[in-house]
């Protein structure tokens, strides 16, 4: 996998981390069902791009081994 690829899937795993803690924190402060749903969203969102950027980690990886051996 090319460096600036790597990179970018290691900052949306970091983007999702941030998302779910954001998600969490404001679900526990909020006052109503309109913000528990945005944040319900925010984490739905959140878990969605982790796993699509795990997914293309590994299928970086797998195309990476193949073409070593």
């Amino acid at each position: 996998m090319n460096h600036a690829c790597h990179n970018n899937i290691v900052k949306a795993l970091k983007i999702s981390e941030v998302l779910i803690d954001t998600a969490n924190k404001g679900e526990a402060a909020s006052s109503d069902d309109a913000c528990r749903i945005l944040f319900g969203v925010i984490r739905d969102c959140a878990y969605e791009i982790q796993k699509q950027a795990k997914c293309q980690r590994q299928a970086h990886k797998v195309a990476e081994d193949s073409r070593i051996n």
